[in-house]
C-alpha cells in the first residue's frame, strides 16, 4: 500500500512552513489576494507554495473539516498565477459543487481518459490518454474518495499533485492509499458563517461525540428517533433527493417502497436513478457514480451522468438489482453492475451533495459511528433530516 505520508508531517512542517527556513529561496511572489484569508488559511497557502517551489516530493496532502475554507484555498491558489493549475475531482457532482463556488473543475476520468467510439456490440469505449493535457500542478479535491488505483494513475502523469479533502470523512470505497489518514497540512478552524448552518453544527457535534437531541430547526435540520420515521408515509421518503442508510437490507427495502410510490412497475424506466457498483473505465463508469436512465431499449439502457455526459448502450446485469452483495462477473464482463439509487448507503455517498437529504442511521461495529454520522450529515446542502436511535423519542 502506498503511504500517503511520504513527506512525514513533522519533517515537512519543520522544513517548509508556514515560514521558509533560512537559506531557502522564498516562494514566487503572490498576487493580491482575491479573497481575504484567515491566518490559518494563509499559513496553509504559504506551506503549499513552499512545497511547490522547494520540495522534490510529487504530492502533498491538505485536510480540512467541513466549513474550514478548503474551496477558498483552492480558488485562491488558482488565482495567484504561480503555476498552470488544473483542478480535478472524483465525481461530476463534486465538480458541480466546485463550479458553483467559482472554481473550474473536471472529473479525474475526463482528464485521464478519451472516448474512442464503440465496439462491435455498440458499447462505449475509453482509453487512457497518451498525452494528458499539460499542467504544472494538479489540485485533486475530495481526496478522501481517491483509491490507491486512482492515486497511482495520477502519479503516473508525473505532475505535482495537491490532494485536498476532509480528514473527518470515511475512507474511500476500495483500496485506501491513506491520503487523508494524516494530512500534512490541516485546517481545523470552522468559519463563523459556516457554524451558522445547523447542519454543520450537527456534523461537528458528531466529531465531539455529542449525543443528538430532538431538533426541528426551520433553517434546515430535523433530528428524530426511528419511532417518528415509522409513522411517515412512503410519500415522505420519496420527497427527498436521496436517502442514506447504514445497511444494504434497508437500502433495498427503501428503494422498493419509493419506486412503488412513484408508480414504477417495470424493472427499469426512464427517469430511474441508479448507482454504479463496479468500475468500468472503458465505459466511463465508476463505483458509486449515480446516473439517471434516459433511454431503455430491450436489454440496454442509456444514462446521463451528474456532469451532463451521456453513456449509451449499457447492458446491465439485471440480477444485480435488489441484491445485498455485488456479483462477481469477472474483470472483462460486458455487463454493467447497477442498483436503484433512491436510497444508497452512506459509504457510497462520499463526494456527492444533495439539497434535501434523509439519513437513517443504524449502529455497526464495522465502522466508526461518529465518522459515519459526520460524513452523511455533510452530504446535505440545504436540508437534513437525521434519524438515529441515539436521539430520544419525542412524546406525542
Amino acid at each position: 500500500m502506498i503511504d500517503a505520508a511520504v513527506v512525514g508531517r513533522d519533517r515537512f512542517l519543520a522544513q517548509f512552513g508556514p515560514a521558509a527556513p533560512a537559506g531557502v529561496p522564498p516562494a514566487r511572489p503572490s498576487a493580491a489576494p482575491v479573497v481575504e484569508l484567515t491566518p490559518e488559511q494563509q499559513a496553509a497557502v504559504e506551506m503549499v507554495l513552499n512545497w511547490f517551489e522547494n520540495s522534490d516530493d510529487q504530492f502533498l496532502t491538505l485536510g480540512g473539516l467541513a466549513g474550514t475554507g478548503k474551496t477558498t484555498i483552492i480558488r485562491h491558489l488558482c488565482d495567484l498565477g504561480f503555476a498552470d493549475v488544473t483542478v480535478l475531482a472524483p465525481t461530476g457532482k463534486a465538480c458541480q459543487v466546485l463550479r458553483r463556488k467559482g472554481v473550474s473543475a473536471n472529473t479525474i476520468h475526463s482528464f485521464r481518459y478519451d472516448y474512442i467510439g464503440r465496439d462491435e456490440k455498440n458499447q462505449p469505449k475509453f482509453r487512457a490518454k497518451e498525452e494528458t493535457e499539460s499542467a504544472e500542478l494538479l489540485i485533486c479535491d475530495e481526496a478522501s474518495m481517491v483509491t490507491t488505483d486512482v492515486h497511482e494513475d495520477l502519479l503516473s502523469t508525473g505532475f505535482r499533485i495537491l490532494y485536498v479533502g476532509d480528514h473527518g470523512q470515511l475512507p474511500p470505497v476500495g483500496r485506501d492509499p491513506g491520503l487523508m489518514s494524516n494530512p500534512t497540512i490541516r485546517l481545523e478552524t470552522v468559519m463563523r458563517q459556516a457554524l451558522e448552518s445547523p447542519i454543520l453544527r450537527f456534523a461537528h457535534d458528531a466529531r465531539t461525540y455529542a449525543p443528538p437531541h430532538p431538533v426541528d430547526d426551520p433553517a434546515g435540520l430535523v433530528v428524530r428517533n426511528p419511532a417518528w420515521l415509522a409513522k411517515q408515509p412512503d410519500s415522505f421518503l420519496a420527497s427527498f433527493d436521496i436517502v442514506l442508510t447504514s445497511f444494504n437490507a434497508v437500502r433495498i427495502d427503501l428503494n422498493t417502497r419509493i419506486r412503488a410510490h412513484l408508480g414504477r412497475k417495470d424493472r427499469i424506466e426512464i427517469g430511474d436513478r441508479i448507482i454504479c457498483l463496479k468500475n468500468q473505465r472503458n465505459r466511463g463508469l465508476f463505483n458509486g457514480m449515480v446516473v439517471t436512465v434516459c433511454g431503455v431499449e430491450r436489454e440496454c439502457i442509456d444514462v446521463e451522468t451528474d456532469d451532463g455526459r451521456f453513456i449509451y448502450g449499457l447492458q446491465p446485469w439485471w440480477e444485480q438489482f435488489g441484491r445485498q452483495g455485488v456479483v462477481d462477473l469477472g474483470r472483462f464482463s460486458k455487463f454493467s453492475l447497477f442498483d436503484y439509487a433512491y436510497a444508497i448507503t452512506g459509504h457510497k455517498s462520499q463526494g456527492s451533495e444533495w439539497n434535501r437529504v434523509l439519513v437513517i442511521e443504524e449502529y455497526s461495529r464495522l465502522w466508526c459511528q461518529y465518522r459515519w454520522r459526520y460524513t452523511t450529515a455533510t452530504r446535505a446542502a440545504m436540508s437534513l433530516t437525521y434519524v438515529t436511535n441515539d436521539c430520544p423519542a419525542v412524546a406525542s
